[in-house]
């Protein structure tokens, strides 16, 4: 059975970049651009793992991180964060909150699924 990866991210040339490289690499992927959808989704599909944007329309990437580990069906879902964001501040209370890993955008992506792949083998 294949490993499913939820993508949330509202750039949509990004998202579709992820999206790529992720099926490339053998994942199984559903997609939030909003932010609105990510628990719904989370909690209908179980995701081995969900990567996460820090800026969306609709709801902050922190208010997301925040839900999933609040809730018991969710909290063991490793969450990568994704983001334009770098503030020093911003990355310690995501890892605080309880993220497993923080990427800046405009990073190697190759690195950002290797880190996937050892949370997700």
């Amino acid at each position: 059975m294949k490993k499913k990866i939820l993508i949330v991210e509202d750039e949509i040339d990004l998202l579709a970049m992820l999206e790529i490289k992720a099926k490339n690499d053998g994942y199984d992927c559903f997609i939030d651009t909003i932010g609105d959808q990510t628990i719904t989704l989370a909690t209908e599909n179980n995701p081995d793992l969900i990567l996460l944007d820090m800026m969306l329309p609709k709801i902050s990437g922190l208010g997301i991180l925040r839900a999933i580990k609040n809730s018991e069906t969710l909290k063991n879902i490793p969450v990568i964060i994704f983001s334009a964001l770098g503030d020093k501040y911003v990355i310690e209370e995501a890892m605080d909150i309880g993220a497993s890993a923080y990427f800046i955008k405009g990073g190697n992506i190759h690195e950002l699924f290797d880190t996937i792949r050892e949370y997700i083998t």
